[in-house]
């Protein structure tokens, strides 16, 4: 016999990451205005492998250095407004929280 808490623990299904063309049309969404070239960049290094300070950093970076931003701090939650929408960091970050329960 299962506790509840153990069915809601099978129950969980974890976020899936956006396809390519759901990160574009998300990325030229909440960052409208932006070239495409430069839209079309950042939509690439979404799904690269680097983890989410790195992304962090170039993304954040690259919004400040094309002037879309004229903040540090308006570049970072931009960026986490980013990572937010396409769930970029949500699997992995929930999946370790699943270890440290067990």
């Amino acid at each position: 016999m299962t506790s509840a808490a153990e069915t809601r623990r099978f129950a969980w299904t974890a976020p899936t990451r956006a396809t390519m063309p759901e990160t574009r049309a998300t990325v030229a969404s909440l960052l409208a205005g932006l070239d495409d070239d430069i839209l079309e960049y950042i939509s690439n290094m979404l799904e690269g492998d680097e983890d989410e300070d790195e992304m962090q950093a170039a993304i954040s970076g690259f919004l400040l250095s094309c002037d879309y931003c004229e903040e540090e701090d308006a570049a970072v939650a931009k960026c986490r407004e980013l990572f937010a929408a396409l769930g970029t960091f949500a699997k992995a970050k929930d999946e370790a929280a699943l270890d440290i329960a067990d």
